[in-house]
Formats: C-alpha cells, sequence, structure tokens
C-alpha cells in the first residue's frame, strides 16, 4: 500500500491529488510502470516468478528517462540468492535509462547493494511514518 500511495502522491495531475503546499516542483512522468501484486494464472500457465518477470521485461523496454517506475519486491518466486541477484540486475538497467525508481524489497543483499550506491537513497519503513 505504501508504495502505490508514495507512487500515486508522485503524479498528482495523473491521480487528480490536491497538492497542499505554498509552492511544489513536481516531476513530469511520460508514463508510470507498475509491476505490484501478483499475476500468477495456472490457465495461462505463469508462476508468481515468471508472471513477474515478464512485467518487468515489458517495464524495461518501455522505460524512458522520464518514467516513474514502481516495484514491488523485485526477485520474488524464486530462491533468495537468484532472486536478489536478479533484483539488482534490473535495478542497474532501470537506472541506466535515467528513471526515477520506487522499489521495495526484504533481501538483505538488495539493500546492502543499495546502501553503496550514490544515486540510491534508501529508506526503513519506521522512518516513512
Amino acid at each position: 500500500m505504501a508504495l502505490k500511495t508514495r507512487g500515486s502522491r508522485c503524479c498528482p495531475r495523473i491521480g487528480a491529488f490536491p497538492l497542499r503546499a505554498q509552492r511544489a516542483m513536481l516531476p513530469l512522468f511520460d508514463c508510470v510502470l507498475v509491476d505490484i501484486g501478483d499475476e500468477q494464472s495456472i490457465a495461462a500457465d505463469l508462476s508468481t516468478f515468471s508472471s513477474h518477470m515478464l512485467n518487468l521485461k515489458s517495464m524495461l523496454q518501455a522505460a524512458t528517462p522520464q518514467s516513474l517506475v514502481l516495484a514491488d519486491e523485485m526477485g520474488t518466486g524464486t530462491a533468495p540468492e537468484e532472486g536478489a541477484a536478479l533484483a539488482v540486475a534490473l535495478l542497474d538497467e532501470f537506472r541506466a535509462k535515467n528513471c526515477i525508481v520506487l522499489a521495495t524489497t526484504h533481501h538483505d543483499r538488495l539493500k546492502a547493494y543499495a546502501s553503496t550506491r550514490r544515486a540510491w537513497l534508501t529508506l526503513r519503513w519506521s522512518s516513512m511514518m
């Protein structure tokens, strides 16, 4: 829920949210790319992991420097080490495209990696309350 709220607050014109501020500078996004939730489908032979991967692949193809990317728990649905490595690679690709990315994770490896990146801001949930 927090990721959806933060994302929608980044796009007040899209979400028609009133902005309560005397002055504000807001980025203009050409698109908002979202991978939140679970789109697994037995009928389509999609596991949790494969549905996330298909969605993230299409997001990566569509991403531009003016895109906002919202990603919840990249690398879930597979072994934790492999999932964390995949999440690192995907986040690096989005950063290479100069996207603004809001991502959540429980992967310790990904948290540690993010803390070493100058262009990345890391927050713990408790600091957002």
